[in-house]
């Protein structure tokens, strides 16, 4: 039951004399409104959160189209900026920022509210330093000042004040970097992935499909230990449409305090409590950090939690060590033991990949957790045969093919099915062929694999298109 109190909360995105009256006619507001509504009901012990994301989040919208909002926030919805900052409601430059001193940002000249630096000020990650203080730029990664890093596998380098980078060589015959890290060998679970229409795989190694195009957790702490960091880690599949594949419009980590939110297709930006920042973002002293990685978006914390993100329709997940057990949702307890990662909420076996994914999808969310025969066609034998062949998924699993070197490690048969069925759902289109192939090429580079260059001119390159096709750091091309 919607209180009067909670119906002018989130009457203000809708009021025909309020702060966004201007944007109505731009930005329908009655849906907006109404989930803000729902969402109290559901979450009436977090009034002021749920009502500051759901405004933000219109607000947000307003702007991109380029809508001019008027003052919204007062002392109960106002936003704490890091020293040396201070909030603005419409914020146009982009530029003040220690990456930009390096590489210039792809600025859109579009206007957001959040946390601008100081005059004399610029962002270092989270923090607004004088330019003095800011740090380095190393094979295309930004890093703070007296930040260690680890380029390769047989250097360590520490970023110094000036933006100077000095290395040495270090012996670790049995590690490899991955993302800048240096892991050595140990007994930490593998990843989880969620790539194209349906497609998971557990950490266990338990690969299934569910074709729901709802909100799923994808993987919860569920220790009541208190020495271990909760966290949480969400999808927002896309709503399902004729013939198209459902990718991921939105994921979500929760942790340390913090809700971040990553939206398809925004390169760039990351959303932390409603506020949008640019990235790299480093937060809660480096606790979380959040990098641009290649086309993506690299995630991670200080106890062990990885989540990438491929801005489209791929998300892999590295669990901490100390959680084996320890976690749930559709990625899977995390035990070693592929068998039981089919688990309800209760801790009660589910029959099947349908149950299972019904019992994690977010409830507050309506959507289909079907795909008609009409939305989502049968694939003919005939069919699976074309798209197999090695000039399309088939390139996958060619034992002779530039992805070899990586079956021992991963093995391509879920990306391969992916692949397919991608294909066969949307008549073969090449931007959803070329997405499904990097997504296993990104699944072998977290593991420190190296496979051979596999983009030809005639083959997943757009020539004469501006940024496709090339490499950014981080090795992932452009699709």
């Amino acid at each position: 039951m919607i209180t009067a109190e909670q119906e002018k909360l989130c009457g203000i995105i809708s009021r025909t004399d309020g702060p966004f009256r201007g944007c109505h006619a731009m930005v329908e507001p009655s849906k907006y409104a109404e989930n803000c509504k729902l969402d109290l009901c559901l979450h009436p012990e977090q009034e002021e959160e749920v009502v500051c994301q759901h405004v933000a989040r219109y607000v947000d919208l307003c702007q991109a189209a380029g809508v001019t909002i008027e003052e919204w926030r007062t002392n109960d919805f106002w936003i704490s900026c890091p020293a040396h900052s201070h909030y603005e409601l419409c914020s146009l430059d982009c530029s003040r920022t220690c990456s930009s001193i390096f590489t210039p940002l792809r600025c859109t000249e579009r206007c957001r509210e959040g946390c601008v630096c100081d005059e004399g000020f610029v962002f270092s990650g989270d923090e607004c330093v004088p330019m003095a203080r800011c740090g380095c730029l190393h094979h295309g990664f930004y890093y703070k000042v007296e930040e260690i890093f680890y380029p390769t596998d047989l250097e360590e380098c520490e970023c110094q004040a000036g933006g100077m980078v000095v290395c040495h060589e270090i012996s670790s015959p049995n590690c490899r970097v991955v993302n800048g890290e240096l892991r050595c060998p140990t007994n930490t679970s593998g990843s989880c992935v969620v790539t194209g229409d349906r497609s998971y795989l557990s950490f266990d190694g338990k690969a299934f499909d569910i074709p729901g195009a709802c909100s799923y957790i994808l993987t919860e702490s569920c220790t009541d230990g208190d020495d271990a960091q909760h966290f949480v880690v969400k999808i927002k599949k896309n709503p399902r449409q004729k013939k198209k594949v459902s990718g991921i419009e939105a994921l979500s980590v929760e942790v340390y305090g913090l809700s971040l939110t990553l939206e398809q297709g925004k390169i760039g930006t990351v959303v932390v409590n409603s506020v949008s920042h640019r990235l790299p973002a480093i937060l809660k002293q480096g606790q979380v950090q959040v990098h641009e990685h290649g086309a993506g978006i690299h995630l991670q914390t200080d106890f062990g939690l990885i989540v990438r993100y491929d801005l489209h329709h791929y998300v892999a997940i590295t669990a901490p060590q100390g959680y084996q057990g320890h976690l749930c949702g559709l990625c899977g307890n995390n035990n070693g033991k592929s068998e039981d990662d089919f688990l309800f909420p209760d801790g009660h076996p589910a029959p099947n990949a349908i149950a299972f994914g019904s019992a994690w999808k977010m409830s507050n969310m309506a959507c289909e957790e079907e795909c008609s025969e009409d939305d989502c066609p049968v694939c003919t034998e005939e069919k699976k045969k074309v798209f197999q062949k090695p000039n399309y998924c088939g390139i996958l699993t060619d034992p002779h093919g530039p992805f070899s070197s990586c079956f021992s490690t991963i093995s391509p048969a879920l990306y391969s099915d992916a692949c397919t069925r991608d294909l066969c759902l949307t008549k073969g289109r090449t931007d959803v062929l070329c997405r499904s192939i990097q997504s296993y090429v990104s699944s072998c580079q977290a593991t420190g694999v190296s496979v051979e260059e596999w983009r030809k001119p005639s083959f997943c390159r757009k020539l004469g298109v501006k940024g496709v096709g090339r490499v950014f750091p981080g090795g992932i091309p452009v699709v």
